[in-house]
């Protein structure tokens, strides 16, 4: 958030907005109420699971995520490593179990191909991402024209649980989609690409 993002604000919402330290208090105060422990009395407030996006304070020191284990959640998350932020899921590990997980990364979609040599991109994507592979070039350089508009950084991970009380499955995705209205073929083939991945994980049990 920044005031050229938020432009407009009042002075007195802008005070606390940009400011990442008052940010961050209200954002540790706000999961303190419905995370930990001791403020679980009342049930039906209860967050067991949490699917996290943009998540930009993880810098070294940063209490965000200590604080969830604190409270008894395990995480995971996507990388950082392009990004400020990432997308992370948070769950209760005393009421679930974490089978496994993955990491989708949208920028793939300017390189997949089927293994048959054919584009993926032009066809709704119908042929299932189990059976896709990335073709990777020898630099982003090499990519042209509508391609290199499906390099957006974007990501998401998918996670699937296990209710240890019941033994149920269940499978759970944070996921950040390109923004810009000007580009929805890319948020679409982002989504479509998603849920095939998840499709594809949930038939790996």
């Amino acid at each position: 958030m920044t005031p050229r993002s938020h432009p407009g604000l009042p002075e007195t919402y802008a005070n606390v907005a940009f400011n990442p330290i008052k940010r961050r208090k209200l954002l540790l105060d706000t999961l303190q109420r419905f995370c930990k422990p001791t403020n679980r009395n009342n049930k039906s407030t209860t967050w067991d699971i949490l699917a996290l996006q943009e998540l930009d304070m993880l810098q070294p020191g940063d209490p965000i995520l200590p604080a969830f284990e604190s409270w008894g959640y395990q995480i995971v998350r996507t990388s950082n490593d392009l990004r400020r932020d990432c997308c992370a899921i948070a769950f209760d590990a005393s009421k679930f179990s974490l089978l496994e997980f993955d990491v989708v990364n949208f920028d793939d979609l300017a390189t997949l191909q089927n293994i048959n040599g054919s584009d993926v991109r032009g066809n709704a994507l119908n042929e299932g991402y189990n059976k896709i592979r990335p073709k990777t070039p020898n630099s982003p350089s090499e990519l042209t024209g509508m391609v290199r508009s499906f390099l957006r950084r974007n990501c998401a991970v998918v996670a699937h649980l296990k209710c240890i009380e019941t033994k149920q499955s269940l499978i759970v995705t944070s996921v950040h989609l390109y923004w810009h209205p000007g580009y929805e073929y890319v948020k679409l083939c982002q989504s479509k690409y998603l849920l095939d991945r998840v499709v594809a994980f949930a038939q790996t049990e």
